[in-house]
């Protein structure tokens, strides 16, 4: 029973829009937003087959299982199920054009910029039985500084450090808490 291959067998469908539009009024500010959904049938894990929490970003340096999504504002996996939905917005704006290398170093920085986001999302397990699944959506804010460089004379990095928080919906990190802080490797989208 115990250490022997179980079968599993599930399907999964996932989708995922991306926009991003330069803003005419302001050189260079930009205005991003994310949308994407998803939904699993057949064999079931223990908390369902997407998990949305945390402020996770797309970076090569780390890899995360394609069922965890991020929503920022929230600890990792706070909302699991089979369905999910998820909507990103940010602002991004420059605050500096570095344009340098670091003497004979393999390092360029680029430039710094600043953006602030809303996100917005919520998951469940069956869309028959959870009658409160748009009720029960999580939506988290905050701001991040993005500092892009050139590593190794053409490996592209970023870090963002940044700040996010619950606004509404239970299990979320309060405004003002230290909980919110966030450090990583990667672009939100």
């Amino acid at each position: 029973e115990f250490d022997q291959a179980q079968p599993f067998n599930q399907v999964q469908l996932t989708g995922e829009w991306r926009e991003y539009r330069t803003l005419p009024w302001m050189h260079n500010h930009v205005l991003a937003w994310k949308l994407a959904a998803g939904a699993s049938a057949g064999d079931s894990q223990r908390y369902g087959s997407f998990r949305l929490g945390g402020s996770f970003g797309d970076s090569a340096y780390y890899t995360l299982p394609d069922e965890w999504r991020s929503l920022r504002g929230f600890p990792s996996a706070t909302v699991w199920g089979d369905w999910f939905y998820l909507g990103s917005m940010e602002y991004r704006l420059p605050l500096a054009y570095v344009d340098r290398e670091v003497g004979l170093l393999p390092f360029f920085g680029r430039y710094i910029s600043l953006s602030g986001f809303v996100d917005v999302g919520n998951a469940f397990t069956d869309i028959g039985q959870d009658t409160d699944v748009l009720g029960s959506t999580r939506v988290g804010a905050g701001a991040e500084l993005r500092i892009t460089t050139i590593i190794g004379w053409a490996g592209s990095a970023n870090v963002r450090l940044g700040y996010a928080f619950a606004v509404i919906g239970e299990g979320g990190h309060a405004p003002g808490s230290l909980d919110g802080l966030y450090v990583w490797l990667g672009s939100s989208f």
